[in-house]
């Protein structure tokens, strides 16, 4: 059945209302709304990719195709960024949301963004960050909890966050000297990693909300100033 036929038969099952006001097949009609989507997504992906491909499972379509980029700028068509290259790199005037895509890993040129808002990058398969991510701006919250990080790259300190930094729950056994150097306009959480030790240069970091450190494998700290510290 051709999408023209679909959505006429969809039109007809959908004006069979019962005594309530509702489609007296329902589920039948949920079924080829379903279907009509799915029909959808194969044009667009024909479309943008030049290809015909079986909509078996969206998900297994993105384990495919998500890793596979090493330009910025197809990476953030895939996902439907809107963005404006600058002679200074690439520019989002929002926040970027790529949480929940099975990520595995970033372009390596990723910290060419500039985000006006946050960088939604949670619950992703993250084992680690490429160095030019420290090169980032990012105008709101950095959320990289729910990965398996066990490290972060020497740059990470040159961070430029307008919020919280959420690293919790990853694999973190330590973290770089460069650490220290951050500002944070907001709380930091580094809670449910596998710490060891921090680096002494972390005294000397400026977080204006709470040091969240509980669940870690800690013995000694270095000396803090002025921070709010829940461990």
């Amino acid at each position: 059945m051709n999408k023209h036929n679909l959505m006429k038969k969809i039109a007809s099952v959908a004006t069979e209302l019962d005594v309530n006001g509702f489609p007296k097949e329902a589920k039948k009609m949920d079924l080829m709304l379903l279907k009509l989507a799915q029909e959808e997504m194969e044009d667009i992906y024909k479309g943008y990719f030049g290809k015909d491909i079986e909509m078996q499972d969206n998900k297994d379509i993105r384990k495919k195709n998500t890793n596979n980029f090493k330009d910025l700028t197809d990476f953030l068509d895939y996902y439907g960024v809107e963005y404006t290259v600058t002679s200074g790199g690439v520019e989002v005037k929002g926040g970027l949301w790529l949480d929940n895509n099975n990520l595995t890993s970033l372009p390596e040129s990723f910290g060419n963004l500039k985000i006006g808002g946050g960088l939604a990058l949670y619950s992703n398969n993250l084992t680690s960050l490429p160095e030019s991510f420290g090169n980032l701006k990012i105008g709101g919250t950095l959320h990289l909890g729910y990965n398996k990080l066990t490290s972060l790259p020497e740059s990470f300190g040159n961070l430029k966050i307008g919020g919280d930094l959420w690293l919790n729950h990853n694999k973190l056994t330590s973290l770089p000297e460069s650490f220290g150097n951050l500002k944070i306009v907001g709380s930091l959480g580094l809670y449910n990693n596998k710490l060891e030790s921090l680096p002494e240069s972390f005294g000397n970091l400026k977080v204006s909300g709470d040091l969240l450190l509980y669940n870690n494998k800690l013995t000694s700290f270095p000396k803090f100033r002025n921070l709010n510290i829940i461990y």
